[in-house]
């Protein structure tokens, strides 16, 4: 999981271009998970546990919402 999209969606490219195994890339944003915030870590795990909990599985990019 991070923030830095630019970045780790170009390792993510490569890897694809490659035809190498990458695990999910979990994608935030500081407008919608403001670091700032006190209150944001505590909803990150439970939209986390929400997200790798569900029945679907996490491949590729995924923003968190």
């Amino acid at each position: 999981m991070t923030e830095d999209a630019v970045d780790y969606r170009s390792l993510l490219a490569v890897a694809v271009r490659d035809g190498r195994d990458f695990p999910p890339l979990i994608l935030t944003n500081n407008w919608r998970w403001p670091r700032a915030n006190r209150r944001t870590l505590g909803r990150l795990v439970v939209a986390l546990d929400a997200l790798l909990t569900a029945d679907e599985p996490i491949t590729g990019e995924y923003w968190l919402e």
